[in-house]
């Protein structure tokens, strides 16, 4: 009687092709942590298995980073080890971390972009002739620009123009040796940190 339409498993690794049956068919799905799985059991969820049962049957599933302390740096390096541990596609990996993400958190105005919409998205570079390949090459040094609600964070330099159109006062920060703008606000609470990041310097 547990299991509903709003079930969200974290990790999973534990359950059988048999449970996901049953969880999916409930209408739950996956959050998917492959980097802290594989570092901390050795092993991670059958996620192959999920995403290929049928129909209505089918889970969502959206990718997570877990602990900094037992995962990926970021959920661009969490794509690479979800890539490298289970046979996924690339197209798949971007649908963990946009509409299918949303899906499963019943976030119907998440994970993609539309007018009327939330302005959440990142612009990556053409690393790659189709855009679900260029993100499993992207750092976060190689980010083009992030935008939260319509206002940019962190961008490259020469997206100055996008910052000054938003109104939104841009500092100068270093993230893995390539310089970038990011909001101010945004720099203060980075600089007022205790904990240090590896790789970020604020100018």
């Amino acid at each position: 009687g547990c299991l509903g339409s709003n079930t969200v498993i974290v990790h999973g690794i534990a359950i059988d092709g048999n449970g996901w049956r049953r969880g999916a068919g409930a209408g739950g799905g996956l959050v998917w942590c492959p980097a802290s799985n594989e570092f901390l059991f050795g092993c991670t969820a059958l996620v192959r298995e999920l995403l290929d049962l049928d129909g209505p049957a089918r889970g969502n599933v959206a990718l997570g980073t877990d602990s900094r302390i037992t995962g990926a740096r970021d959920l661009l390096d969490e794509l690479r080890a979800a890539y490298r541990l289970m046979p996924v596609s690339s197209v798949e990996l971007l649908g963990m971390v946009t509409n299918k993400a949303a899906a499963l958190l019943h976030q119907p105005r998440a994970g993609r972009i539309a007018a009327g919409l939330p302005a959440d998205l990142v612009v990556i570079p053409p690393l790659a002739p189709d855009p679900a390949d260029a993100l499993l090459e992207t750092t976060r040094a190689n980010l083009r620009l992030v935008i939260v609600a319509g206002r940019p964070l962190v961008g490259d330099p020469d997206m100055a123009p996008v910052f000054t159109a938003r109104r939104v006062t841009p500092r100068l920060i270093v993230v893995d040796a390539a310089p970038k703008l990011a909001e101010s606000g945004l720099v203060r609470r980075i600089a007022g940190c205790p904990i240090a990041e590896p790789g970020l310097a604020v100018l």
